[in-house]
């Protein structure tokens, strides 16, 4: 017994080809995708330093701006400091690509960092 093989729905006419190229013409052309170890260096260099900036940045906001003796605030903001560091690099390899890790330390450490510059953290 043959097996039906399945008909193709293209007729060759004009119309349906100048169609097919509009919708050639409408997609996105794509890039050539990155290598595979290309992400995961960017991925260990956004958990190791970019984690490390988001912590120190966390680090001398507790420091600054808790309500607490100084020598208290600043032992606080190092505590919390490991478990920054520790949430980030978590974060960094949970997300979906190294685009998103990146975004998702740049997301909270840029405000921080413009917050801790325009109170005078860094003096």
């Amino acid at each position: 017994m043959a097996s039906a093989a399945p008909s193709s729905p293209r007729s060759g006419t004009a119309s349906e080809a100048d169609a097919g190229a509009g919708a050639a013409a409408g997609r996105r052309r794509r890039l050539p995708r990155a290598p595979r170890w290309l992400g995961i260096l960017s991925r260990c260099v956004a958990a190791i330093l970019g984690g490390y900036a988001l912590a120190s940045l966390a680090a001398i906001a507790f420091a600054l701006w808790l309500p607490a003796a100084r020598p208290e605030a600043v032992m606080t903001g190092m505590l919390a400091s490991f478990a920054i560091h520790t949430g980030a690099v978590v974060w960094v390899f949970a997300a979906g690509n190294a685009w998103r890790a990146w975004i998702g330390l740049l997301l909270p450490g840029l405000p921080l960092a413009a917050l801790l510059w325009l109170t005078g953290g860094f003096a």
